[in-house]
């Protein structure tokens, strides 16, 4: 008789495609009304973002205020709402109609890696003992957690800030573009300026670059944000990305969206959302825009 430890984790990810080849979805889902056929088609056109197996890297870059955050939210929202199991793991915390997620920051990773506290602190004074025990986790628990996932990073040069490299959600997520084989996961990372990330170790991974910017037509809407979304390939010689197909959509961050749920009658939740006059959250609702992002101060600066 073989008897299984209580906290011993089994692989339960449901697989992106049935045993036929075609494309599950969750049509229902709890608190949330019926998939329409619209969303349907939506989530048909977001599938093609999943590889099936390999971890697919997504750079979304712009100026402040156009946009990034608003997609990348809206991704972890439509990926959990439309795919079995899929998991949204998130370097910050959302709004309350994210719904759950898994918070996966640095500090989650490194409590998980179990490292000492200066690590913490962005101090990786040994980045390869690091690696060794991140390759570790990444073949046990890590693997388990990842697998079947959309991962969403804000200001994703702290991570890869090719200035600083060492750091330890840095080489995590290395990682993973390296040793991503049947984890089925999409990453996505938001910066300002691609030529403030690392040319070595993250930009030859990034499959997709969508170039956020405003809506700036002759009726221009201040919510609304057009996302140029392009399949490329790094070229190290030209030191640049080749751009291989081009899509272009905009996105209306303040229109009410049924699909996200009813707001409740509190009028202090109201009050946190963009319209709380509104009875449907908007993606603005998503996030906080306002949130404080962590800089890497450097340790001749810091205080004593």
């Amino acid at each position: 008789m073989m008897i299984s430890p209580p906290d011993l984790k089994f692989d339960e990810s449901v697989c992106a495609y049935s045993d036929d080849g075609s494309i599950e979805l969750n049509l229902t889902y709890p608190g949330l009304p019926d998939l329409t056929q619209e969303q349907v088609d939506d989530a048909l056109f977001w599938h093609k973002f999943r590889d099936g197996q390999m971890a697919s890297l997504m750079l979304v870059s712009g100026e402040g205020g156009t946009g990034k955050d608003v997609l990348a939210s809206m991704l972890g929202w439509k990926f959990k709402r439309y795919f079995p199991n899929c998991k949204t793991l998130l370097d910050f915390i959302p709004r309350r109609p994210m719904g759950e997620y898994h918070l996966f920051n640095q500090a989650f990773i490194v409590d998980q890696v179990d490292r000492m506290a200066k690590i913490a602190n962005g101090e990786c004074s040994d980045p390869n003992s690091f690696k060794e025990k991140s390759n570790s986790w990444m073949s046990t628990d890590g693997e388990v957690l990842i697998k079947n996932s959309i991962q969403i990073y804000q200001e994703y040069r702290r991570y890869h800030k090719k200035r600083r490299p060492g750091n330890p959600m840095g080489i995590l997520l290395t990682d993973i573009y390296n040793i991503g084989r049947h984890l089925d996961t999409l990453i996505v990372g938001t910066t300002v300026k691609q030529n403030e990330l690392d040319r070595f170790e993250c930009l030859p991974h990034v499959k997709y670059h969508c170039k956020m910017s405003k809506d700036e037509g002759r009726k221009s809407n201040p919510d609304v944000y057009i996302a140029n979304m392009n399949w490329v390939r790094w070229s190290p010689i030209e030191d640049s990305f080749i751009r291989i197909a081009t899509y272009r959509f905009p996105i209306n961050a303040a229109t009410p969206r049924p699909e996200l749920g009813i707001k409740p009658e509190d009028v202090e939740i109201r009050r946190q959302t963009s319209d709380p006059q509104s009875d449907y959250y908007c993606w603005y609702d998503l996030y906080n825009s306002k949130s404080a992002i962590a800089l890497g101060i450097p340790k001749s600066m810091r205080s004593q």
